[in-house]
C-alpha cells in the first residue's frame, strides 16, 4: 500500500531506541508522501544537555507504519543548550590490560556504520585512584586509519599499586567528539559524563614487601 505521508519520531535519552516497541517515541514532525525533507516542529522543546534520536517512518492512509531501520536512526546532541556538530561513531569493545613493566594497553573497535562524520583521531582519557574521568583534556591521542577496525594504545609505566580508569572517544578534525562508550550498557553512552563502574581499569601490582628486621638470632 502506498505511503500517505511520513512522520518524524524522536526518542530522548542516552540509550538507542531499540527495540523500538519498548520505548514509545514522540511525534515531532510530518511530511507529505513525496517529500524529500522533513523538519522538526518549531515548538518542540530541547533540553540544555540532552541526547535525542530521530527516525522517519512512512505511514499508510490506514495508520500503519513501516519498520524502522536501525542504521537510519540519527542522533543529535545538545550540550549547554547548543547543538553539537556531526559526530563520529562511538568506539566499542574498549578493554584495558596491563603489560609487563606496568604499561597499560587499551584496545577498542571502531565501525564507520552509522557515523555522521569521519574521525581524525581517538582521544584517550584517564583517571587515577578515586578521581572521576574528566573530558576537559585528554592524556593521549591515537591516530585513526580508514578501514582499520581494531585500534591499540600503550601508555607509560604506572607506579606500583596505581589504579587507572580509562575512556576513549573518537574526534573529528573539527574537534567534535563521539559519545562515550560504556561497559555493560548500550554503547551510545553520554556526551559529558561516564560512571567509573562502566570504564575498564588496570591495577599495577604493589612493590616488594618491606624487609623484615629485628629478628631474634637463632639460639638466643
Amino acid at each position: 500500500m502506498p505511503s500517505a505521508g511520513h512522520i518524524l519520531l524522536r526518542w530522548e535519552g542516552e540509550r538507542l531506541p531499540l527495540p523500538s516497541a519498548a520505548r514509545p517515541a514522540d511525534e515531532v514532525g510530518t511530511a507529505a508522501a513525496d517529500a524529500t525533507t522533513i523538519a522538526e516542529d518549531g515548538g518542540t522543546p530541547h533540553a540544555g544537555d540532552a541526547i535525542y534520536h530521530y527516525a522517519v517512518v512512512a505511514e499508510t492512509a490506514g495508520g500503519k507504519r513501516a519498520a524502522i531501520d536501525p542504521l537510519e536512526i540519527v542522533t543529535r546532541v545538545y550540550a549547554g543548550g547548543a547543538l553539537v556538530g556531526l559526530m563520529p561513531a562511538t568506539p566499542s569493545g574498549l578493554d584495558a590490560q596491563l603489560l609487563s613493566g606496568n604499561r597499560p594497553m587499551l584496545t577498542w573497535a571502531y565501525s564507520a556504520a552509522g557515523e555522521q562524520a569521519r574521525p581524525a583521531a581517538f582521544r584517550i582519557y584517564a583517571a587515577a585512584g578515586d578521581d572521576e574521568i574528566s573530558f576537559a583534556s585528554a592524556v593521549a591521542e591515537a591516530p585513526y586509519y580508514e578501514g582499520q577496525r581494531v585500534f591499540r594504545w600503550v601508555g607509560a609505566a604506572l607506579s606500583a599499586d596505581e589504579v587507572r580508569h580509562y575512556s576513549v572517544r573518537a574526534v573529528t578534525a573539527g574537534g567534535v567528539l563521539s559519545l562515550i562508550p560504556r561497559i555493560g550498557l548500550c554503547p551510545s553512552g553520554s556526551y559529558s559524563v561516564v560512571e567509573k563502574s562502566h570504564c575498564p581499569f588496570v591495577h599495577a601490582p604493589g612493590g616488594a614487601p618491606p624487609a623484615i628486621v629485628g629478628l631474634i638470632a637463632e639460639g638466643a
